[in-house]
């Protein structure tokens, strides 16, 4: 509820989520956003963003509105202006692994 809650509030339009494991995260951050919003979600797993892709799409989610990345943050990070054109992220989510936190913050 404090994530949907902050979601709501904020009405970001960009948001970066690092850590999609099952998708369920994914999910629930997508179904909040304002129309226009896009999400983009990272996943270092093969396996996990396998299943994450699954369950997004069944969610009803399309890659306008969420895509999904399969690599690790901290080569995705420092690529999301060159690469995906990002300019700036209204809102991150991090829900990956905490050793990352601090370097990905630095990036």
């Amino acid at each position: 509820k404090i994530l949907d809650r902050l979601l709501m509030e904020q009405s970001p339009l960009t948001v970066l989520e690092l850590g999609a494991h099952c998708g369920y995260s994914t999910v629930r951050i997508a179904r909040v956003l304002p129309l226009g919003a896009r999400l983009y979600s990272v996943e270092m797993d093969q396996r996990n963003a396998a299943i994450a892709e699954k369950i997004i799409r069944l969610a009803g989610f399309d890659d306008d509105t969420v895509e999904l990345i399969v690599n690790p943050s901290d080569e995705v990070i420092p690529k999301l202006r060159s690469d995906y054109g990002l300019e700036r992220l209204d809102f991150v989510f991090m829900d990956h692994w905490k050793k990352c936190y601090v370097p990905d913050l630095q990036v």
